[in-house]
């Protein structure tokens, strides 16, 4: 009896340790298969998800001023917007090229801190966004991307260049009557007639007004040139800013004629004088009037 109970004993032995080492087995395989499953590549979200998210395009440049660029862009949202909203990046290099896909590097940030929700006056097929305060002359390459619901990017728009340069309204008093009878189109601000720094001035005589290069006061003053580009409604294009006929020292100044004045840096300015006003030493002139800074560009990306 001693025998058989001692033989039973070690067989109860013997399937408990079986059992014992069958389960150690058995979760290690399951925390092994468990730890593949987290560590696995990402499900991709469901294929009528992905056909409901925005892929942004038509990028361009919708409005210009100084310090100021507004941009726009088609959503290419196929129905009911889902999404976080935008993230607009700027850079001294191009990216698009390099970063095509749907992700970019975590060292390269966007332009906005946090995701752009949208313009409020935007519509359903165009968003727009604001580059404001901006150094003029600066380059930027700039593209958009859709933020998803969960945080992911879309494809990019297309990539274009951003360039803020000095333009606006220039309202200039008539020579030697003080400190905004001068413009300098390098520090875009007013200055007076014979400042080494200033690019032009008008004075009048004999009931007419004539427009002028500093290379008139002296040898040490701005060595400008003008030229007459004839008369227009508008400013006009910007893009193409150069010499058109001769080139003068002193022109008439007449209401509605567009004036292209070259620096003796070799850089360019276009001006529409809008109207004359005011008399003797208040007269002054309004212009519109856009200058073609030399182009910086970034170190780095912003």
């Amino acid at each position: 009896m001693d025998s058989r109970s001692d033989i039973l004993k070690e067989w109860n032995s013997q399937q408990g340790v079986f059992v014992y080492k069958f389960t150690l087995s058995f979760l290690s395989v399951l925390l092994i298969f468990c730890l593949l499953v987290s560590c696995g590549p990402k499900t991709q979200a469901p294929a009528d998800e992905m056909a409901k998210r925005c892929t942004p395009k038509d990028l361009k440049i919708e409005q210009t001023g100084s310090h100021l660029v507004k941009i726009g862009w088609n959503p290419g949202c196929p129905g009911t917007r889902i999404m976080q909203g935008f993230n607009i990046y700027a850079s001294a290099e191009p990216l698009v090229k390099r970063y095509f896909g749907r992700e970019m590097p975590d060292n390269i940030k966007p332009y906005n801190d946090k995701v752009y929700p949208g313009a409020l006056d935007a519509s359903q097929d165009r968003e727009y966004f604001d580059f404001e305060n901006i150094q003029l002359g600066q380059l930027y390459y700039v593209h958009v991307r859709v933020v998803n619901s969960d945080g992911s990017l879309s494809l990019p728009t297309n990539e274009i260049e951003v360039i803020c340069f000095p333009q606006g309204t220039l309202d200039l008093a008539v020579s030697y009557s003080g400190n905004e009878a001068g413009f300098s189109f390098v520090t875009d601000t007013y200055c007076g007639t014979d400042d080494v720094i200033n690019d032009l001035y008008f004075f009048s005589k004999d009931g007419k007004d004539f427009l002028c290069s500093p290379s008139r006061i002296s040898e040490v003053n701005r060595q400008n040139k003008i030229y007459v580009a004839g008369k227009a409604a508008s400013l006009g294009g910007t893009e193409n800013i150069g010499p058109v006929g001769s080139p003068l020292e002193k022109t008439e100044l007449i209401p509605g004629t567009v004036y292209i004045i070259e620096t003796e840096d070799g850089h360019f300015a276009k001006l529409r004088l809008v109207q004359m006003k005011g008399s003797g030493n208040e007269r002054r002139a309004e212009f519109e009037y856009f200058y073609r800074s030399p182009v910086i560009k970034l170190q780095k990306g912003v």
